[in-house]
């Protein structure tokens, strides 16, 4: 598999983990592949890892950043009263 396939791959299973909110098991699934690259010294695979831990860290600051907006928005309206 092509290498840019590979990390669109990655990022997206990482963004999926993040938006269904899996922080944890995918920043564990991502922090094992990183430490498998360290012990075989394939940078490629170290890259795929954090592909995927920024995809997680990425959705699950979206997520939360859309949920303080609504209730943002929902404190503002005048029928919230």
């Amino acid at each position: 598999m092509p290498l840019v396939a590979a990390a669109f791959i990655a990022h997206a299973a990482g963004l999926l983990l993040g938006f269904g909110g899996f922080l944890l098991a995918g920043l564990s699934v991502s922090a094992a592949g990183a430490a498998v690259a360290v012990l075989r010294r394939d940078a490629r695979a170290a890259a795929l890892a954090l592909l995927g831990a920024a995809g997680v860290l990425r959705a699950t600051a979206a997520a939360r950043a859309d949920e303080q907006c609504a209730r943002r928005a929902i404190a503002l309206t005048p029928e919230a009263d």
